[in-house]
């Protein structure tokens, strides 16, 4: 006969046996998904990613002010904003004229430029909406994809040694998207305070619009493909 401690035993390894080993199953290179409630849980932001790998939202997230919202310290990063948003305190007018509350520090939605080891090269970020901050996105290196940067006090995106491409920047109190040693590409640039447009030190300009008052601000650096239209004109 077995005794009834066994039994208990037998019983509990059965239980065990039928539940999910997180852990042991878990891929490593599975997709980490983000949205408010882990942020929360990790800290609160900025929220820090420090190891390569694929990141998603799967819900928006709302910063406080002056607060940056997503650190990228780590190269081999792809973040993906899945069609969502990542919001600061900033609000601007329809022509980025008025933008309240004026931040009291600098903060960025999505950053990738600077990690303990030095510059971060290979960030893609894409596919969301990132507004109210100082900067909407400031990279180095990588890619900027299908981002809609508006409401932002500087600059909506701003990029070095980078490819940008198929963005909206919109009622920025500075620049739409800025570009240093950079290729920009169908990129749209509308209503924004200061220059849709600005590139400098190298780089690529093709396919890109803007319908700025003060239009593109382009170094001679800088290898226009003759395909941009700067207030209905060739730039």
């Amino acid at each position: 006969m077995i005794s009834r401690s066994v039994s208990k035993l037998f019983i509990l390894i059965a239980l065990l046996g039928s539940m999910p080993v997180f852990a042991a199953n878990k891929n490593p290179d599975e997709t980490v998904l983000i949205n408010q409630t882990s942020v929360l849980d990790a800290g609160g932001f900025p929220f820090k990613i420090s190891t390569p790998g694929s990141y998603k939202l799967i819900g928006n997230l709302v910063v406080p002010a002056n607060t940056s919202g997503i650190l990228i310290q780590s190269n081999d990063v792809t973040l993906d904003l899945n069609g969502f948003s990542i919001t600061g305190a900033i609000v601007c007018d329809n022509q980025g004229n008025t933008c309240l509350p004026v931040p009291t520090r600098e903060t960025t939605g999505v950053e990738a430029i600077a990690g303990a080891a030095g510059n971060i090269f290979s960030a893609t970020i894409k596919n969301g909406h990132v507004r109210g901050f100082s900067l909407g996105v400031s990279t180095f290196g990588g890619i900027v994809e299908e981002i809609t940067a508006e409401s932002n006090f500087e600059t909506g995106i701003a990029a070095e040694e980078a490819v940008v491409r198929r963005n909206h920047a919109s009622r920025n109190h500075g620049a739409g998207i800025t570009g240093i040693n950079s290729v920009l590409t169908e990129n749209v640039a509308n209503s924004n305070q200061g220059n849709g447009f600005i590139m400098a030190f190298g780089g690529v300009f093709g396919s890109n619009s803007t319908s700025n008052a003060l239009s593109a601000d382009i170094s001679v650096e800088v290898t226009s493909q003759g395909n941009n239209s700067c207030n209905g004109h060739v730039c």
